[in-house]
């Protein structure tokens, strides 16, 4: 009989972060509530990201610190909502399991991010959004849909 894994259980956590002082925005336009602007100084996305693989043979894990550019534009709508859009390049680390073990590389992505938030108002505000991956492919184990929240100045 010719050996097979018959499941895989897979757990993976994810953390960004993006402090308020290093997402930057410009309002090009009087009049017309539309920010475009980059994630972080000289455009720097930070992730860490821990994964745990189990399999028939063992338990894997990795953990990783992945780093990108991108750009976003927000356009304000009814006082307190936004639509966001957003194209980031990521360096992340893949991580494929084989039956015994673990293979990892680094590898860049292009991440397409379109969603709908909403903030508070004021100076200092929170804000909180959701966005879909347009570029996530159908085959990862990663879901599509980014959940974000945050403070805002003067958006």
């Amino acid at each position: 009989m010719v050996g097979a894994l018959t499941s895989v259980l897979v757990q993976i956590t994810m953390m960004a972060t993006s402090p308020m002082f290093l997402e930057l925005g410009y309002l090009p336009w009087r009049g017309i509530n539309l920010t475009i602007g980059s994630r972080q100084v000289r455009d720097l996305v930070i992730d860490f990201t821990t994964a745990k693989f189990s399999d028939a043979f063992d338990t894997y894990s990795y953990n990783s610190l992945d780093f990108g550019v991108g750009l976003f534009s927000r356009m304000k709508f009814l006082n307190n909502w936004f639509v966001h859009m957003e194209y980031s390049w990521l360096n992340e680390t893949i991580a494929y399991l084989y039956p015994g073990y673990i293979e990892k590389e680094r590898q860049w992505r292009d991440i397409l991010l379109f969603g709908i938030g909403y903030t508070s108002g004021g100076d200092v505000a929170y804000e909180i959004y959701v966005n879909y991956d347009f570029f996530e492919d159908p085959d990862s184990y990663r879901v599509p849909i980014v959940y974000r929240a945050g403070i805002s100045f003067k958006f």
